[in-house]
């Protein structure tokens, strides 16, 4: 019995961050990552154009951020799932 694949867009403004995840997720009979974006905008118009079943995106990038462009896309597409995650870098004092 053959599954279709999860089609997904990785939406992130660090490109080896997105390269690291989308080698790993094209690795696997269950995934297919049909675009890449850097930015907000760009990540709006590669859900348009390819319809994916998931988005990881960022929090934090340039121009848009993930949470403005995850509002445009779920108020285009409801059903997509839409995963948000981001990275900073924190200075502590012990």
């Amino acid at each position: 019995m053959t599954t279709t694949p999860l089609r997904i867009v990785i939406v992130d403004d660090n490109l080896h961050y997105r390269n690291a995840i989308s080698n790993i997720l094209q690795k696997k009979n269950d995934f297919q990552v049909v675009a890449e974006a850097g930015g907000g905008l760009a990540a709006i118009q590669a859900v348009e154009k390819h319809r994916p079943d998931v988005v990881p995106i960022d929090i934090s990038m340039p121009v848009m951020n993930g949470i403005d462009a995850t509002t445009v896309i779920k108020s285009k597409f409801p059903a997509l799932k839409v995963t948000i995650s981001t990275m900073h870098d924190v200075d502590c004092i012990a």
